[in-house]
This record gives structure tokens, C-alpha cells and sequence, in this order.
């Protein structure tokens, strides 16, 4: 399920003295994954990001519940909800707040799924199609 904004846009241009002419853009979405890049240069643009709050709502909670205070490693955990989707991403969060581990990087959170899927034989290298 996906949040998003509604607005309008118009772009008026006077072609002829009197004459007004009208584009409508539609609706206008921007998708975080998109963004990657560029956020990790300025990291502290991303909670006040407009791809941010059309993100996803699970992609939000995640951020919210446990990278607010950490933009920089999000970005890092955002690549991996990319690959492999954000309930899978929240599956391994859960796991590793089970085990008393607060340290909640993308680099703990691969290992662990590799280490799930290696003992189910699913390959990490076969990136998940759901973007």
C-alpha cells in the first residue's frame, strides 16, 4: 500500500498578446530509490525529503522507528529494501532486536540474511523483482 500526495501543476505561458496556453502534469510522484545517490551526499535532507513522505509507508515506519536520529545508515538499509523489499528488511530488524543486538546496520542485517538464506538455499545474488 502506498501514501501519496496529490497536487496539481500548472504551467501558463503567454503565446499571443491575450492568449493563455495550459499543461496539466498530473499527478507527480517521486520515488526514493531514485534519490540513493544523491541523499547519501547530503544525508540530512532526507527527513525533510519529499521522496521521504511519498515513500512507502513500511519504508517510513522503518525509518522512523529506528533511523531518525541515523539518516546515514538508512540510506545504507534503504539499498537493501530495494533489493530484497521492505517486509523482508522489517523480518530481519525484528530478528535481530530478539538477539539483544541494537546495532541495526545494513551490514548486520545482510549477514543475517544471507545466513537465512544460505541455510534455505536462496541466492542473495539474485536480486528480489518487487521494486
Amino acid at each position: 500500500m502506498r501514501t501519496t500526495l496529490h497536487h496539481e501543476t500548472f504551467i501558463k505561458q503567454l503565446y499571443e498578446p491575450g492568449a493563455i496556453c495550459e499543461f496539466d502534469w498530473g499527478e507527480v510522484k517521486l520515488d526514493i530509490f531514485h534519490y540513493l545517490r544523491t541523499l547519501k551526499k547530503k544525508p540530512g535532507a532526507l527527513p525533510h525529503s519529499c521522496a521521504l513522505m511519498q515513500a512507502d509507508i513500511l519504508v517510513k515506519k522503518i525509518y522512523e522507528s529506528y533511523y531518525s536520529s541515523n539518516p546515514k545508515s538508512f540510506l545504507e538499509v534503504m539499498e537493501l529494501i530495494r533489493d530484497i523489499g521492505a517486509d523482508k528488511v522489517q523480518e530481519l530488524i525484528t530478528e535481530l532486536l530478539k538477539t539483544s543486538v541494537h546495532d541495526l546496520s545494513a551490514e548486520k542485517l545482510r549477514m543475517l540474511y544471507r545466513n537465512q538464506t544460505t541455510d534455505s538455499g536462496t541466492d542473495y545474488g539474485q536480486r528480489d523483482q518487487r521494486r
